[in-house]
C-alpha cells in the first residue's frame, strides 16, 4: 500500500473515465479516446 497522495488522483481518473465511459455511450462517440488521446498529448509535452 503506497501513500494515501498516491491513490487521489487515481482515483480522480478512474472517476472521470467512467464519466466519460457514461457519455460516450449516450452520445455514441468515444468521448474517453479523445479524453485520453488529450491527456497523452499533454503529458508528453
Amino acid at each position: 500500500m503506497i501513500g494515501n497522495t498516491a491513490g487521489k488522483p487515481r482515483v480522480k481518473m478512474t472517476a472521470l473515465f467512467a464519466y466519460a465511459a457514461g457519455v460516450s455511450n449516450i452520445l455514441g462517440i468515444p468521448v474517453w479516446f479523445v479524453l485520453l488521446g488529450r491527456h497523452l498529448r499533454v503529458s508528453a509535452g
